[in-house]
């Protein structure tokens, strides 16, 4: 992946010059900027994959970049899965990009494919329900949120 190459040669440069490597954070920083390619017009619909544990802040606040310059999206499912299994039981959220960018918000994708917004708003936004975690949401509800 290009963004993990960017990393890891950002890392290891700055080790070389500085003596150490630069934040976590501040890495994944510097590479949304350098792998940025222009505003683009987005898909309709876009995905963002997270896990169970983000839920309720997202519910409440929408997507926010969170340590990064950019919200991370992706054009299909099936990624958006894989990147929320890293969070846990994933959760998917569609977004309705193409309303968004309807009413202003500029959307980038980067040389890698992952579309960039710097937020959503919960209006944006509809949650679908990995079929695999539905049945311990309607049987476990809040204590899962918790």
């Amino acid at each position: 992946m290009v963004s993990t190459q960017l990393s890891s040669d950002f890392q290891n440069r700055s080790k070389e010059l500085l003596g150490s490597a630069p934040e976590p954070a501040i890495t994944q920083a510097v590479c949304d900027l350098i792998i940025l390619r222009d505003v683009r017009k987005p898909l309709q619909i876009l995905y963002h994959g997270t896990g169970l544990k983000s839920v309720v802040s997202i519910d409440r606040q929408g997507l926010l970049p969170r340590g990064r310059l950019y919200v991370h999206l992706s054009g299909d499912i099936e990624t958006a899965i894989k990147v929320g299994r890293r969070h846990g039981m994933p959760v998917v959220y569609e977004v309705l990009s193409g309303n968004m960018e309807n009413d202003g918000y500029i959307y980038y994708r980067s040389v890698n494919g992952v579309w960039l917004t710097k937020s959503v708003p919960i209006k944006y936004l509809r949650v679908i329900i990995h079929s695999r975690i539905a049945h311990l949401l309607r049987d476990y509800g809040p204590q899962l949120m918790a």
